[in-house]
């Protein structure tokens, strides 16, 4: 039963982990393109 829950939590963590990660990857290509304007000034 213990061991259940445990796996439940740990597929919730790589869950949060996956959507932080999507998430950050578009905030990364935005911030690419502020860099590059801001190099080509």
């Amino acid at each position: 039963m213990r061991q259940g829950l445990f796996v439940l939590f740990l597929m919730l963590i790589l869950a949060f982990f996956v959507i932080g990660f999507q998430s950050e990857q578009h905030q990364e290509s935005y911030g690419d393109q502020t860099i590059t304007v801001l190099a080509d000034i």
